[in-house]
């Protein structure tokens, strides 16, 4: 006995109707003959749908968290005016930060540096489960870090962008040291 159904890969917005694909209620091959390929075929509601779902998941942790959106995985516009009631932005260079404000993200939705600070050390240690092992430096934690020229919390922004490296140690370990002049 054979049973059949519907194809795994079908949820709602992609599946087959009248023996063809369709991708968010339009026929696939319709599109390409209309667009060329390749061709990339979005579904809107689906973007929608899951920041939602993650963001409900998020939210039942009881953690205090902001979900947010890698810019650089799509900076479609149309994408971007979907999510944007939904998440916040991760930009992270200036094209990036340039098409968030573009879209509608506003500048005060930005992380402050000590945000940033915390999400690149103890955040990273916290989200691998190993914030007893690094993060921080402290006697029995493992010791990546970096010595720079200027305090980072301090430089102006212009500043921030000269700054230059003067050791980097690894796992307690001096590998790098900036040449004099």
């Amino acid at each position: 006995m054979v049973l059949v159904g519907a194809p795994w890969w079908t949820r709602p917005g992609l599946e087959p109707r009248d023996g063809r694909l369709t991708i968010a209620g339009e026929d696939a091959e319709q599109l390409a003959r209309a667009h060329g390929t390749p061709l990339f075929a979005y579904d809107l509601d689906r973007f929608a749908d899951n920041a939602r779902r993650i963001a409900a998941a998020l939210d039942a942790t009881g953690l205090d968290v902001r979900l947010r959106f890698a810019l650089k995985a799509n900076p479609e516009p149309r994408i971007l005016e979907v999510l944007r009631p939904l998440v916040g932005i991760d930009a992270c260079s200036p094209g990036e930060v340039i098409r968030a404000l573009e879209c509608g993200w506003r500048p005060e939705e930005k992380v402050t540096r000590e945000q940033a600070w915390w999400a690149f050390t103890r955040g990273g240690a916290y989200a691998g489960f190993a914030e007893e092992k690094f993060g921080r430096l402290a006697p029995g934690q493992l010791a990546d870090f970096i010595i720079v020229d200027r305090d980072p919390m301090l430089a102006s922004p212009s500043d921030l962008r000269q700054t230059k490296v003067e050791e980097t140690w690894i796992g307690g370990v001096k590998i790098y040291v900036r040449k004099a002049g």
